[in-house]
């Protein structure tokens, strides 16, 4: 897999050749966070695209329970292209903000992620 960088805002960042594409776990690791921030039917290019958090599992998740959620994220990344694994699974609350981290294990190496995603709770 490969795939252009983003900058840190989330934005594609130009490239003029090849070898300045993101590839191996790196890629892998670019391409769970792009779908943990889209919301399933948002993107324009492909409906099925994006995480998809059943309504009910959201509205009954508190700061007591938030291993529930991230255990849900944790198995969609499981899914995604490139992954063989998840390890080291953490989750932290700011505000409505969800913040996990974990270490995505790919046949390329281990890429670590973290995510901030906004209103869940």
């Amino acid at each position: 897999m490969i795939t252009r960088p983003e900058d840190e805002n989330g934005d594609m960042m130009p490239v003029w050749e090849i070898g300045q594409m993101l590839s191996g776990s790196e890629a892998v690791s670019q391409h769970v966070t792009d779908t943990l921030l889209i919301a399933r039917g948002e993107w324009w290019e492909d409906d099925e695209l994006g995480v998809m958090i059943p309504e009910y599992l959201a509205s009954t998740i508190t700061s007591g329970n938030i291993w529930i959620l991230a255990n849900y994220i944790s198995g969609y990344i499981a899914k995604q292209t490139g992954v063989l694994g998840v390890d080291n699974v953490d989750v932290s609350l700011d505000g409505h903000t969800m913040i996990y981290s974990c270490t995505i294990i790919t046949r390329e190496g281990n890429a670590n992620l973290e995510v901030g995603l906004n209103g869940l709770l």
